[in-house]
């Protein structure tokens, strides 16, 4: 997983005029992914606010239902849904993790399946002094690092273990080996210490609260 970065736990073409280009965006989305949800609620201070300048209220009065997306899933998603925007030519995503720890990316037109990954068996609740997810598996919602098109999920795994996970955004495929955070964090207990708010990603640092 190239280490993450690093892991923390609280827990130039010129025009064609010879302008030179507009500097790029503070948030270092890439172009053609600027309508990207990449992380809880899109808004790294965790306001809880989520602003899309599209929904105004006259836009919003025209929207339905729209009953030909069906995606198929099994097991609880407790995760906030990410999306993906493949820009033009690209496969748009909708990215949802599930407590049966799989990953699913959907086509957001469809609902069809375009990948997804099972990352372990979760923890049945047996395995865990307390709590009331049965089975447990991806909590938080993950984060997408659009620079490099990896998406980190962290997952409770049977053992129970803790891990966090780094998926190819664009098809799933497993990115380095997964961090087991009771091994890496001294400390740490995955039995107890279990992981629920969603993943942040800060100047190339992953926070898994």
């Amino acid at each position: 997983m190239r280490r993450l970065s690093t892991l923390a736990f609280v827990a130039v073409a010129c025009s064609k005029n010879g302008q030179q280009p507009p500097p790029p965006p503070s948030d270092h989305i890439p172009p053609g992914v600027r309508a990207a949800v990449l992380q809880h609620h899109n808004d790294a201070a965790r306001s809880g606010v989520y602003v899309d300048p599209a929904l105004t209220r006259a836009a919003v009065a025209n929207l339905r239902q729209d009953m030909s997306f069906v995606p198929q899933l099994t097991g609880a998603v407790y995760a906030q849904p990410l999306y993906w925007d493949g820009g033009d030519g690209g496969q748009d995503l909708v990215i949802v993790a599930t407590q049966q720890n799989e990953v699913i990316a959907f086509d957001p037109l469809s609902g069809a399946r375009v990948w997804s990954r099972t990352l372990a068996t979760p923890a049945p609740d047996s395995q865990l002094p307390c709590g009331n997810i049965n089975p447990l598996g991806t909590v938080g919602t993950p984060v997408i690092d659009a620079g490099r098109k990896l998406l980190f999920v962290a997952a409770m795994t049977s053992g129970p273990r803790h891990r966090v996970y780094a998926l190819s955004v664009t098809n799933g495929a497993p990115s380095g080996t997964p961090i087991d955070v009771e091994a890496a964090v001294p400390g740490f207990t995955s039995a107890v210490q279990n992981q629920r708010g969603a993943l942040a990603q800060v100047n190339g640092v992953l926070y898994v609260p």
